[in-house]
């Protein structure tokens, strides 16, 4: 529930979406690694959620594969694509929100 303030007035708003409350559980985070230290011959996919900035979940292991594409199979389906950026640990692939 939310706190607002309408011509001098509190009241509370919930988040609604079509007459259901809407929950906010964290963003998730699917990174795509590729040959990391701890599987040094595969793509592995992890999984971290963060809520305000912060990870509450971190970094699962949710598979591996041996190729890219394979990899990108187990990211579930509707994600975002980004790109690795340059700062980056040089074993990330690319992510997925």
């Amino acid at each position: 529930m939310r706190k607002t303030e309408v011509r001098g007035q509190r009241s509370e708003a919930r988040l609604q979406s079509q007459s259901f409350e809407v929950a906010f559980d964290g963003l998730e985070i699917w990174t795509v690694y590729s040959k990391p230290l701890d599987y040094p011959n595969f793509f592995v996919v992890r999984r971290a959620v963060v809520e305000r900035g912060v990870i509450v979940t971190d970094a699962e292991i949710t598979g591996f594969a041996e190729t890219l594409e394979l990899a990108r199979e187990l990211v579930p389906p509707g994600k975002l694509r980004i790109p690795r950026y340059e700062g980056d640990e040089p074993q990330i692939v690319e992510c997925w929100l």
